[in-house]
């Protein structure tokens, strides 16, 4: 999937990139937090033992253990809740875009003559690649759609192998895509979320009991805080569905 492809294996492999890892800092105020209860235990019972050799020992290691021990609590809370209504996830994208430099705008034109089109590139993305799949994430805000100066736009192209180009054209592929339009509200974050997909040359979607339905999309409601996600509604028999084509003409 380019360019997003392209993008993850330059970070990959510590090369430069018109994106750039999304600071995770939890682990570490997780550590700090931690350190700063160690301080704080020997303040009440050992007052005159702080600035010794041995709490700030203490007082480090606790820090490093934090940040440890919080990949696991994180894991956890992930693994505990993930068929709850409410559940923990981890963080949704791993790279932003780096904004208004030389390198971007040098990099747009080249895009643009390279697809034959204007480029619009997500304030934010991730790509994981598994053994029979990939996916791009990608996050518009709407600033930037709304700054745009193009009626049409590239946004994603996806490549087939040379060699298994007939094969897939012979036993069919699926195409999945999720459109999610959000809207925040102080430290909360409403999502109003599509899920439809192109499989073997049908349009539909997964209903809410796993079944294939053909020409529906599944829609949900949910809330966000955070990491947290509650959600709040969702409709999978639409046989019908109208308000959203995601494969208008496949």
């Amino acid at each position: 999937m380019n360019p997003f492809e392209e993008y993850a294996k330059d970070i990959s492999t510590r090369r430069r990139s018109l994106y750039t890892r999304v600071p995770r800092p939890a682990d570490s105020l997780f550590g700090i937090l931690l350190g700063i209860f160690i301080i704080c235990a020997f303040l009440v019972i050992k007052p005159s033992e702080v600035s010794s050799l041995q709490s700030i020992v203490a007082i480090l290691g606790a820090y490093f253990i934090g940040k440890d021990l919080w990949r696991d609590i994180e894991a956890g809370l992930v693994n505990l809740s993930k068929n709850w209504r409410l559940r923990y996830q981890t963080a949704y994208y791993a790279y932003q875009l780096e904004k208004n430099t030389t390198l971007t705008n040098y990099s747009a034109l080249a895009r643009e003559q390279r697809y034959g089109k204007a480029s619009l590139l997500p304030e934010r993305m991730e790509f994981i690649s598994n053994a029979n799949s990939k996916t791009a994430r990608l996050k518009f805000s709407k600033n930037d759609l709304r700054d745009f100066q193009n009626d049409v736009a590239h946004i994603l192209g996806i490549r087939f192998d040379a060699a298994r180009a007939a094969e897939f054209a012979s036993a069919g592929y699926m195409v999945s895509a999720k459109v999610s339009l959000n809207r925040r509200v102080f430290l909360l974050r409403r999502a109003h979320e599509f899920f439809q997909s192109f499989n073997a040359g049908q349009r539909g979607c997964l209903n809410l009991r796993n079944e294939w339905t053909p020409r529906a999309a599944l829609t949900h409601n949910a809330i966000f805080l955070g990491n947290f996600r509650y959600l709040a509604k969702q409709s999978g028999d639409c046989p019908d569905f109208q308000t959203l084509r995601v494969f208008e003409n496949p």
